[in-house]
């Protein structure tokens, strides 16, 4: 009792210090998330700028190739996540379980399970990965129809 209780005094300072980090960030959320909007405008005009001084028409084309390839994109995320909201973690949690149940010994892991557990991280990091995927193809997509409304001396296209 008396090694458990200096370990949790030594770990005090630690555990106060990250929930005020985590505190402080949570409660400054808005204020930065502004100040990085602010900082990322003048780089986002600058893009927009230079799409516009390509062809309507390459234009036009790099837009369709967008949305049909986030056409394509969107059922397979639905597929392998399953629903990311709900089942994204799904695999790290089952390989945790994996892990967690031959801790003691972990060279006793069947090999079934250790395959069960890389094959499990691997397609975690792959649904990351096609979701950012996604991600840069919608902003790819909002760019170019921004691009297209400035090259039509219109207003942009979104708010």
């Amino acid at each position: 009792q008396i090694g458990f209780s200096i370990f949790l005094l030594s770990s005090l300072p630690w555990l106060v210090r990250s929930y005020g980090v985590m505190g402080l960030s949570l409660w400054r959320w808005r204020k930065e998330q502004v100040q990085q909007l602010d900082r990322d405008l003048p780089y986002f005009r600058q893009v927009l700028s230079w799409l516009a001084s390509f062809p309507e028409s390459t234009l036009i084309e790099h837009r369709r190739f967008a949305r049909l390839f986030l056409g394509q994109l969107s059922p397979k995320i639905g597929m392998l996540g399953g629903g990311q909201e709900r089942f994204a973690i799904l695999p790290v949690v089952a390989s945790t379980f994996l892990v967690a149940r031959s801790w003691e010994a972990p060279q006793d892991m069947p090999l079934w399970q250790v395959i069960l557990v890389i094959g499990f991280v691997l397609f975690f990091f792959m649904l990351i990965v096609i979701n950012l995927m996604h991600i840069r193809l919608q902003l790819y997509e909002s760019l170019l129809t921004e691009a297209l409304a400035m090259k039509a001396g219109s207003e942009p296209a979104s708010p």
